[in-house]
């Protein structure tokens, strides 16, 4: 006898997706954006290895680098101090886990 709950699974006790042990690299949208003078860049690795993260202005030139080595797996914060820099776009770029992501951020003085 097929009883409709029949083809539900079962529910899982552990989650396939964890803050502290994320799937996959990601980076997020800075916090503020446009933001004047200090913004927050977050980003999660899902693995132990090398990592790279790095702040570029408009014609290209690096500004800042914040990660340049190996990091543990889990969520990863840094605070981008732009004081010292004009207004205008800017790119930052997290390279790790064999991916390259890139997001926009907007100074406003």
């Amino acid at each position: 006898m097929l009883l409709i709950g029949d083809f539900d699974p079962p529910p899982s006790p552990v989650s396939a997706e964890s803050d502290e042990f994320p799937g996959s690299v990601r980076l997020a949208q800075n916090y503020p954006n446009p933001f004047n003078p200090a913004t927050s860049i977050t980003y999660e690795l899902a693995s132990l290895g090398p990592v790279r993260l790095e702040v570029f202005d408009a014609t290209g030139r690096s500004v800042a680098v914040f990660a340049d080595g190996v990091e543990p797996s889990g969520r990863h914060s840094v605070r981008f101090d732009a004081s010292g820099l004009p207004s205008g776009l800017y790119v930052y770029r997290l390279q790790a886990g064999g991916a390259a992501l890139t997001r926009k951020m907007t100074l406003i003085r």
